[in-house]
């Protein structure tokens, strides 16, 4: 069964060969990484070095983390995806909705749509909400099923009919996946770790124990991020 882990940080903290040790040992073909957002805080030379370790690391898919400025930069069509976390805000306390309202938020969006990318989007309920009505048509990933960002229940009632609205599986539980799946079907769940917070090998064995098709899995394993992000082999 082919794998792409959704959720992966790489930077000081967490080295490429690290994390393809680890892709190694659980027998999974690609990974999305993006920078570690306490590194971001401090050095803007985060997205470049992601960049530059995914050009050596085929197998790694590069997302690019936004900063509080919301500048893509010239070398954006090499990214993949966008990683989004708490911009302005406090993570994992507060989301600021100002940003939403910020004319460089229109051009942000533009540029996004224009790429066709995909947006991890790491936010509180109410941002989320605004975040997806505001910038129609992006296709967006809530991480962790919206665990760190309010209930998953919400998150799932508000957007199960929403076909733009993607969530991964980090981190969260194998009661709250299972019932999200019979909540929205398998079409739009993909699998991530949030390694090093989450370990890998645990997060896939959640995945491959539950009580599911063997066809549900391969789509959440692999087959409905490599649709999103138009992978072919």
């Amino acid at each position: 069964m082919k794998i792409i882990d959704c959720h992966v940080h790489l930077g000081y903290a967490l080295t490429r060969d690290e994390i393809l040790d680890s892709m190694q040992k659980y027998g999974i073909e690609k990974a999305v990484v993006f920078a570690f957002p306490t590194e971001a805080a401090h050095d803007s030379r985060v997205n470049d070095l992601v960049l530059t370790q995914s050009r050596v690391a085929k197998v790694f898919i590069p997302f690019f983390y936004v900063m509080d400025d919301l500048k893509l930069p010239l070398s954006f069509e090499e990214f993949r995806g966008v990683k989004w976390h708490w911009v302005r805000g406090v993570a994992h306390m507060q989301s600021n909705l100002s940003v939403l309202i910020d004319p460089s938020f229109k051009s942000f969006v533009d540029k996004v749509l224009e790429a066709d990318v995909p947006v991890i989007l790491e936010e509180d309920f109410e941002f989320t909400v605004d975040f997806v009505a505001k910038a129609e048509g992006v296709k967006v990933i809530i991480p962790h099923m919206g665990l760190l960002g309010g209930s998953p229940k919400m998150f799932i009632d508000r957007f199960k009919n929403v076909e733009d609205v993607y969530f991964d599986t980090s981190l969260a539980s194998s009661d709250v996946i299972l019932e999200s799946i019979k909540a929205l079907g398998a079409n739009r769940i993909v699998f991530g770790s949030d390694m090093p917070f989450g370990e890998q090998g645990r997060e896939l064995d959640k995945i491959l124990k539950l009580d599911i098709a063997d066809d549900d899995k391969r789509k959440i394993l692999y087959d409905n991020l490599a649709k999103l992000l138009r992978i072919t082999s």
